[in-house]
């Protein structure tokens, strides 16, 4: 029997890229994988109806943010590790969940980004809390690293000082629904004066810049409009603020897949200029359509826009 158990846990809270990688890699690992975790507790088969993962994130929330949750417990010297007794292999999407269970060497850790540890202004303070503790507790129980990107791998090596030669870079891919596939290119005539923005409403996004400086280009008053796809993230608050009676500005909020394919079809360009990005997804999902990116050059944002 394989001992290869999948960490699901993020997937019970968070709907962005790490959501779809976990699943995806669910499906591509099915035969390798025994178990499922949530948590502390491990299923035999991955959930994925969104009310029933939304009911199990409620107990995780709780755990992270609470004043008797993971800091109080977790709060360790790098000898005093909590490690698991079990030769079980655990594949960890994100550093965080490794504090539910401990780590062990022979554990693998996909690395996001560091923006957590790094930039602590652009999250909430508890959470950069836990990031440090699961960083360090990470580098001192040896295990394997997963980034993904070289601007993550880099950033461990001059944070943590984990070999970059010994961290494994695997960059992320184009889901399957949303980016463009053969004959989805869009049609000149159908082209509509939107500028297009595809990431949660977070301050790091450099969302309120993007607004700003919308307004101050006078493009509304040629019919252009900036679509800002997303949900809530930190800092939502003053993003919303700032697009109060901005003249074309349109926070959409989440949408479906069909509405984003249709959206990505049929914009004038996509506009990404975020701060520091561990990746960034949507950049690949708006090349696929062929248009016009206009992003940042810092963090991983250069190495996934096209040249």
């Amino acid at each position: 029997m394989s001992d290869l158990i999948l960490d699901m846990t993020p997937t019970t809270i968070n709907r962005t890229a790490i959501y779809h990688i976990a699943l995806d890699t669910a499906t591509a690992l099915a035969a390798e994988t025994k178990a499922y975790r949530y948590g502390v507790a491990l299923r035999e088969q991955p959930v994925r109806e969104r009310a029933e993962l939304d009911g199990l994130g409620g107990p995780i929330i709780r755990s992270i943010l609470d004043d008797e949750g993971l800091i109080r417990k977790r709060w360790v010297t790098p000898h005093d590790l909590q490690r698991r007794p079990s030769s079980d292999r655990v594949f960890f999407f994100d550093p965080l969940y490794a504090l539910f269970n401990g780590i062990n060497r022979q554990d693998v850790v996909l690395v996001l980004d560091l923006t957590p540890v790094t930039n602590p202004e652009w999250h909430q303070a508890r959470v950069s809390q836990l990031y440090k503790i699961a960083f360090r507790n990470i580098t001192a129980s040896g295990a394997r690293v997963a980034a993904i990107s070289e601007s993550s791998a880099m950033a461990l090596w001059a944070n943590y000082g984990l070999p970059y030669d010994k961290t494994t870079v695997v960059p992320l891919y184009l889901r399957d629904g949303v980016g463009a596939k053969a004959g989805d290119n869009p049609i000149v005539d159908d082209v509509q004066r939107v500028l297009l923005f595809v990431g949660s409403l977070e301050t790091r996004k450099n969302i309120s810049g993007l607004i700003r400086a919308f307004e101050a280009s006078a493009l509304s008053a040629s019919g252009f409009k900036l679509k800002i796809v997303g949900g809530n993230g930190a800092g939502h608050e003053s993003i919303r603020a700032a697009a109060q009676g901005v003249a074309g500005v349109e926070l959409l909020g989440f949408v479906p897949d069909e509405a984003l394919r249709e959206l990505y079809r049929t914009s004038w360009a996509f506009v990404y200029p975020s701060y520091l990005e561990g990746f960034g997804v949507p950049i690949l999902e708006a090349a696929s359509w062929g248009l016009p990116i206009l992003t940042s050059i810092t963090g991983a944002t250069a190495e996934v826009a096209p040249a």
